[in-house]
């Protein structure tokens, strides 16, 4: 039997103010399930977020989809969605299919091709993710995967200047 395993981290550090306690360090994470549906993230008023972390096989990328399904693989499109509702699509990633007797790294992806290129995504726009068939090689999946397929997103959560908050 295989095991997978996925590192998750918060980056605590003590508060700045002297209180006591541990801050988050501005680090924000949320776990989310994907499929063929829209699925959107996006930071809160006053906000924005960028990632962190290296290329893949350096340090742990900021946002990633690990697949645990065993019937299929798929491909994780990420769309940069503007505050007018415009999607502009920012790149793709193959995330094969989970085989529970081996070691399968390419079940689990760098799947962030706008904040792994050192974007920033500012209130009110968003980044939107969506499935669609992957392939083994040259013979495409006929289905979507029907095990979860994870989207791990950690970010860096920073205050925007108030003279660049939207009105």
């Amino acid at each position: 039997m295989a095991l997978l395993i996925v590192p998750s981290f918060q980056d605590q550090k003590k508060k700045s103010s002297g209180g006591g306690g541990f801050s988050d360090g501005g680090v924000r994470s949320q776990r989310l399930s994907l499929s063929a549906a829209t699925t959107e993230v996006g930071p809160p008023p006053g906000n924005a977020w960028s990632g962190f972390g290296g290329q893949e096989g350096e340090e742990q990328p900021s946002v990633q989809a690990i697949n645990f399904a065993t019937n299929a693989g798929c491909v994780v499109n990420e769309y940069f969605v503007s505050a007018d509702g415009t999607e502009r699509k920012t790149g793709e990633t193959q995330v094969d299919k989970y085989f529970p007797d081996v070691v399968t790294p390419a079940a689990v992806k760098a799947c962030s091709p706008y904040l792994q290129g050192g974007g920033i995504l500012a209130y009110p726009n968003k980044l939107r993710y969506r499935l669609t068939l992957g392939s083994v090689g040259s013979i495409p999946d006929t289905a979507l995967p029907t095990g979860r397929v994870l989207l791990h997103f950690d970010v860096a959560e920073f205050d925007m200047p108030k003279d660049q908050e939207p009105d």
